[in-house]
């Protein structure tokens, strides 16, 4: 039964960091060509178009990250675990200009990390 309980949730942290990922690469490319789908306003810290940049790279890291956890590589989950707490920092600054978006995004992170990180041996 350890066996499988393992891979099962490292299966499940690859489809949830896809998936966040593609919400800020998302949120990234709405930031960068379509400024009015946020809210009015501006960022706690720095423009709009900034935040697109930093969403979408982080975005493509995620998903890219996504397929090293799939494949099973070591490395990835760490890089993981990492791209989702640096997301959640990212998005709790993004929280006034998109408040669901960013709460949704910061939900699916915190799956990953617990994901990544439950019964993982050091």
């Amino acid at each position: 039964m350890e066996a499988t309980a393992r891979p099962g949730w490292r299966t499940f942290a690859a489809a949830i960091l896809f998936a966040a990922g593609g919400v800020n690469a998302l949120h990234g490319l709405a930031a960068l060509t379509k400024e009015s789908y946020y809210f009015a306003g501006s960022t706690i810290t720095g423009s709009l178009h900034t935040w697109g940049v930093v969403l979408l790279i982080l975005g493509v890291l995620q998903i890219l990250v996504a397929a090293g956890v799939f494949r099973g590589r070591e490395w990835s989950v760490s890089a993981g675990v990492i791209l989702a707490l640096v997301s959640v920092m990212a998005q709790t600054v993004l929280l006034s200009v998109h408040p669901f978006g960013s709460v949704v995004v910061i939900a699916l992170d915190m799956l990953v990390i617990y994901a990544l990180l439950v019964r993982f041996d050091w």
